[in-house]
């Protein structure tokens, strides 16, 4: 009585050889869009924080806008600008230069 046929190694051999050529081709094939979906996703998150960076500046912003409708903001704003009054006098000291 024979025993049971087995398959001789030269058959098995292309198949493994095919099969993990797919697989390859098929890894290959993702790389590229993983690559492009992790490189997008970091662009995401740098312009998220650039865009609540400018969201900061445009609430402070608008908070001294606000702020400059009030009389006492106004004035003090102008006169640091050296800006006076109307009937008030303007003076300019000149200290002599330091030797």
């Amino acid at each position: 009585m024979v025993g049971p046929r087995t398959r001789s190694p030269r058959l098995r051999a292309p198949r493994t050889v095919i099969l993990a050529g797919l697989l390859t081709a098929l890894a290959l094939g993702y790389i590229g869009p993983i690559n492009a979906y992790l490189s997008q996703r970091a662009e995401l998150h740098a312009q998220q924080s650039g865009l609540d960076r400018l969201e900061a500046r445009h609430r402070s912003l608008n908070a001294q806008l606000a702020a400059l409708e009030r009389n006492d903001v106004l004035e003090a704003r102008a006169r640091t600008l050296g800006l006076v009054k109307p009937g008030e006098r303007a003076f300019v000291i000149k200290f002599p230069p330091a030797e």
